[in-house]
């Protein structure tokens, strides 16, 4: 019994463990620009714009992460790669018909040294309210999800 419960313990340990870890340096060179949903007829998603100032090391690599802040099981992490030497990150969720209305996400913008995502520069987060109105969902046939 002690064996299971240690493992079930060290399970719980290591699923806690990957979560977002933000025990990094906030980013001084990174500016939101936009934070909004974008829609066209039948899809919708969410959309973030990042701007780097002329400071930002190159050759970095990009993670996003984004959270409903209402709902804590609803993560997501988007592995955008390499950067090089751009100077505007621009991360669009996946399309789909429906989508969380009238909720606060944060957002996180992670930038890493290495394309393995080991070695962490620092981070930029924001508060999005993500906000779509009634009418415009439906005149595009957007489903809003609303908690």
């Amino acid at each position: 019994m002690k064996i299971i419960i240690l493992v079930v313990t060290t399970l719980f340990l290591i699923s806690c463990s990957s979560a977002l870890n933000l025990n990094v340096p906030p980013l001084i060179f990174v500016d939101t620009h936009v934070g909004n949903i974008v829609s066209e007829k039948g899809t919708v998603h969410y959309m973030m714009r990042y701007k780097l100032s002329d400071e930002a090391p190159m050759n970095l690599f990009a993670r996003l992460h984004y959270q409903d802040l209402t709902n804590k099981k609803v993560f997501h992490t988007t592995d955008i790669g390499s950067i090089g030497n751009v100077k505007i990150i621009n991360f669009n969720s996946t399309p789909s018909s429906k989508i969380i209305n009238k909720q606060f996400f944060k957002i996180s913008l992670l930038l890493y040294k290495d394309a393995n995502y080991n070695q962490s520069l620092g981070v930029h987060s924001d508060q999005v309210w993500f906000e779509m109105p009634d009418t415009v969902a439906e005149i595009l046939k957007i489903e809003l999800i609303k908690d």
